[in-house]
């Protein structure tokens, strides 16, 4: 059950700041952001859990 409340804190948070960022600027400025999801959590995952970054993830 937690499991489920926490699915959708998350859904939640991150639907307001999409139409926040769409609000405030344009479609095409906020889907840009999504091209750092990716890089963002690898960075993260390296920084904080010490996971490995090989050549590929870089590129």
């Amino acid at each position: 059950m937690l499991n489920f409340f926490l699915f959708l804190f998350v859904f939640f948070g991150a639907f307001t700041i999409l139409i926040y960022l769409i609000k405030i600027g344009s479609a095409s400025k906020t889907s840009n952001l999504f091209f750092l999801i990716q890089p963002t959590t690898a960075i993260m995952g390296w920084m904080i859990l010490g996971e490995e970054l090989l050549r590929n993830d870089l590129i």
